[in-house]
């Protein structure tokens, strides 16, 4: 991304790039994936160690 605003780069350019596009869904994935894993632990640690 600073690469891109280093290059002054126009506008509708950049939100054309496939690399924009790339970084948007890893973010989406990697969020999802940092909030449906830590409640699933807590679930299971809760299950194992509650007995």
């Amino acid at each position: 991304m600073i690469l891109i605003y280093a290059y002054i780069m126009p506008y509708m350019q950049v939100v054309n790039m496939y690399s924009i596009g790339i970084e948007v869904i890893k973010g989406i994935s990697g969020t999802l994936g940092i909030v449906l894993t830590v409640p699933l632990v807590s679930l299971i640690s809760a299950k194992v160690y509650g007995k």
